[in-house]
């Protein structure tokens, strides 16, 4: 057997015709599709149990184990050489198995493949991450490498170093932990494609809940595993950050405090060699970026902060600030 989908269900009723049509409708067809119904309390085990491939295997949990529980009982049953995780309100492209076997196959250095991501819901958007080890592992510092949804693990590498989904980990967010995991015994990558699409709306674990009380655990977590650190709320605020979640009020003690913590995960990453030191500056640099849009609108002070402390400040940059000033989004605070 080649590969294994893994496919954890929990009351996705509406959407889950759409993503087993997407899954048995791939180019590659050489795997056992492994849908594990997570104790739903709507159709879903109904409509899974409609379907008649005898590539799918049915599992129904009498209790509900969240979303890293059930994908670890199907990964725990899983035969295939390479284990596809699926979202069961997604959309695969046709040939993303096939794509992301191929590479595999070709790169057996590699334990982690992930992709793009089309976002569909309120708007349409493209999710993208980089492609290279290096890069990724500097991405991982502040969140996952890979997309969950788009993710493929060689099997060989979880069996080998016992690699499993703590059910002590928070139920969001929990791939961030187990990549990091990941991170300690094999590389990652990613296909420049968009292979998946991801449904964002109410249906998902996530939506609505505030990402700072979210990422909080998780944040906690990461950083005592890396050696960062995480002592208060100050720090996991500044953390988050580096992933643009952002406070609701940016003052200028904070911006000195957020380009003093990136430079400290610079440092640190030459003292550990986590990753190719300008790979880290290329991922620490686009969060120090991306603090600028946020800034405008807490006041003059904070974006003179922010070029002091050497925040770039092209034409564009100067345009956007003017437009923010003449509609009032600087709040009126003076230089």
């Amino acid at each position: 057997m080649k590969v294994s989908v893994v496919i954890p269900v929990y009351n996705k009723a509406p959407f889950l015709r759409a993503c087993l049509d997407s899954v048995f409708a791939q180019s590659f067809t050489d795997m056992e599709v492994i849908a594990v119904d997570d104790a739903s309390t709507d159709d879903s085990l109904a409509v899974l149990r409609s379907y008649a491939d005898p590539r799918l295997r049915v599992v129904a949990l009498p209790h509900n184990l969240g979303p890293a529980g059930a994908a670890q009982h199907a990964m725990d049953q899983a035969q295939g050489e390479y284990i596809v995780r699926v979202d069961a309100d997604d959309v695969l492209m046709p040939d993303r198995v096939r794509r992301q076997v191929e590479w595999l196959d070709a790169h057996p250095e590699v334990g982690v493949l992930g992709s793009w991501m089309r976002i569909t819901g309120d708007s349409v958007t493209v999710r993208r991450r980089p492609t290279d080890d290096a890069d990724l592992r500097a991405v991982l510092v502040f969140g996952v490498a890979v997309y969950q949804p788009t993710s493929v693990y060689r099997t060989a590498v979880l069996r080998e170093h016992g690699l499993r989904y703590d059910p002590a980990w928070p139920r969001i967010g929990e791939d961030w932990l187990f990549q990091l995991r990941l991170a300690g015994h094999t590389r990652f990558a990613g296909l420049p494609e968009e292979l998946v699409v991801y449904r964002h709306g109410p249906q998902s674990v996530s939506y609505g809940r505030d990402p700072v009380t979210v990422l909080g655990p998780l944040i906690d977590t990461a950083c005592q595993w890396l050696g960062l650190p995480c002592a208060n709320a100050r720090d996991r605020t500044l953390h988050a950050m580096g992933r643009q979640v952002f406070p609701p009020v940016i003052d200028v003690d904070l911006v000195h405090a957020f380009r003093d913590r990136l430079d400290h995960i610079a440092a640190w990453n030459e003292r550990t060699g986590w990753t190719d030191p300008a790979a880290m500056r290329r991922t620490l640099e686009q969060a120090w970026d991306a603090l600028f849009h946020h800034l405008p609108a807490h006041g003059r002070a904070v974006v003179r902060a922010y070029r002091e402390r050497g925040g770039r400040m092209g034409l564009r940059r100067w345009y956007y600030l003017v437009r923010m000033r003449m509609s009032g989004g600087n709040n009126g605070t003076s230089a």
